[in-house]
């Protein structure tokens, strides 16, 4: 294989007490035993060993690097980026920085480089890299990334970096996040748990538990399927959606069909029977047409989220409900496996000629926390203030100042700054997520999809229709299974199955 498997497991004495209770409901395989190593969040430094490229040309006098992102500008950008490219000068850097913003990103972008506009950083993601990269908007960055961002390359995890490469070359920056089934997360109302009586949500039955308390005190509950795979479907899914997946403990990691697995089935059924006894509502228009408003007004118990979530919802949850408390949940968390290094990065667009300078500003930025801080959050004392503690406050900010950036980027855990509302330890359970997470071997597979892009869209489609009411427990799957399988088949289902299994086995080497 192409790569193997990294495991430290944390054995906590509480833990397994919470786990015990709940292993029998879970089809998540077993956890592995524990192996000595080092905790796979420390960073690993990359090699600089390479030779100057004497593709660039030398560094000259005030290069203006172009970024874009997508929306709109934050509050007050003009002034932070005029404080951004005075201390850039005051560093020594012959560049300064402009940003644009775009709207419908991932389709203009290309249209932007094929028509020739100088663009020297721009957004990149994981689900788009390969289409991307192919359709020549991204330079290679091997090997000036190493030359031209030291730092940067000495602190990023290998199997972070991974995330970034086409075809084993890099060609976007990963931000340093953790990545350990960080889409699959659930936010649930701490302060009520502890209120009701109820143990730490950790498995399906103590979701269950909390979710019914919630639901006599009127209160909905909201959940996606990404959110129960660790209970029922804890897979790789190479296809960045829930059509296909790869078992880690299948040593033939053998493609499978999700819609056709057990897991599936099982999932679809408790959810249904959520649904059946009032837990989750039939129409989010009962809970005021949008899940995460009602969640941050305090009308509903449960969400599902991702791993920042609870960062990203903690102040506007304050402002709405002062007393309230949220709580970041991973269902079954032992083991918690890595399956993609990343999603959100910086790339390159060929249409750039200053690879270096742009590389020397991404390196810049996690250079020093003020770097960090300046490009993040803005001005100190004008956009944003510190507590004691170094928590983010707001408190003396007007509304119209504070400074809302692309942070998702480029985001460092370890550098990132952490609102006043949100509890320490569960700022350091956040930057110590990744710590005893297995690094699976598909971290860095990149499905090409030139030979499938037809019958992907059409499995997309049938997927659209059948899958969301099954999954959100508006039918009984046996009235629906059949129909929606048939016509998956029917559509090259088998074709796409057999493309990203060869793919899949050459990336492994099998």
């Amino acid at each position: 294989m192409k790569k193997s498997f990294k495991l430290l497991l944390l054995c906590l004495p509480m833990m397994f007490i919470l786990f015990v209770g709940c292993a029998l409901e879970s089809n998540a395989p077993a956890t592995p035993i524990a192996t000595p190593g080092t905790p796979v969040a420390q960073a690993q430094g990359q090699s600089a060993q390479a030779q100057v490229p004497q593709t660039q040309e030398p560094q000259i006098e005030n290069v203006v690097l172009h970024a874009i992102f997508s929306g709109n500008p934050p509050n007050d950008e003009d002034y932070v980026l005029a404080e951004v490219n005075r201390r850039l000068a005051e560093d020594g850097y012959n560049f300064s920085i402009r940003t644009s913003f775009v709207g419908d990103f991932w389709t203009n972008l290309p249209l932007m480089v094929l028509a020739g506009e100088t663009i020297d950083i721009a957004m990149a993601n994981a689900r788009t890299l390969a289409d991307l990269t192919a359709r020549g908007v991204y330079h290679a960055l091997d090997p000036y990334f190493d030359i031209y961002a030291p730092y940067l390359s000495s602190i990023i995890p290998e199997h972070t970096r991974a995330q970034g490469t086409v075809g084993g070359v890099l060609h976007a920056v990963p931000r340093a996040v953790p990545s350990a089934q960080f889409n699959q997360m659930l936010n649930i109302r701490g302060d009520l748990r502890e209120e009701w009586g109820l143990p730490e949500v950790v498995c399906i039955n103590t979701l269950d538990a909390f979710m019914r308390r919630a639901n006599e005190e009127s209160m909905f509950s909201t959940i996606g399927e990404a959110a129960l795979l660790p209970v029922f479907g804890n897979y790789f899914f190479p296809l960045f959606n829930l059509t296909l997946f790869v078992d880690p403990n299948d040593p033939t990691f053998t493609v499978q069909t999700w819609h056709d697995s057990p897991g599936f089935r099982g999932l679809a059924n408790t959810v249904r029977q959520w649904m059946l006894d009032g837990i989750i509502p039939e129409d989010v228009s009962v809970i005021g047409g949008n899940a995460s408003q009602a969640f941050l007004h305090g009308h509903t118990a449960t969400i599902t989220g991702n791993l920042q979530s609870q960062a990203e919802r903690t102040d506007p949850m304050f402002a709405n409900v002062p007393e309230a408390r949220i709580e970041a949940v991973l269902l079954n968390p032992i083991p918690r496996y890595v399956f993609v290094g990343g999603d959100n990065m910086l790339g390159v667009p060929t249409t750039s000629d200053n690879i270096r300078e742009a590389l020397q500003f991404m390196n810049w930025i996690r250079l020093s926390q003020d770097n960090f801080d300046l490009w993040t959050h803005g001005v100190y004392g004008r956009n944003f203030e510190l507590t004691d503690t170094g928590a983010i406050t707001f408190e003396n900010i007007p509304p119209e100042m504070r400074y809302v950036p692309r942070v998702w980027n480029w985001n460092d855990t370890a550098m990132a700054r952490f609102s006043e509302h949100m509890p320490l330890e569960d700022v350091e359970r956040l930057r110590r997520w990744d710590e005893y997470a297995v690094v699976t071997p598909f971290v860095g597979f990149v499905l090409d999809m030139e030979n499938i892009r037809t019958e992907y869209a059409q499995l997309n489609a049938i997927r659209d229709e059948f899958s969301p009411m099954i999954t959100g427990g508006l039918v009984d799957i046996d009235d629906v299974l059949d129909e929606f399988l048939r016509q998956m088949r029917s559509s090259g289902l088998q074709r796409v199955v057999d493309e990203v299994q060869r793919q899949l086995n050459e990336f492994l080497g099998q």
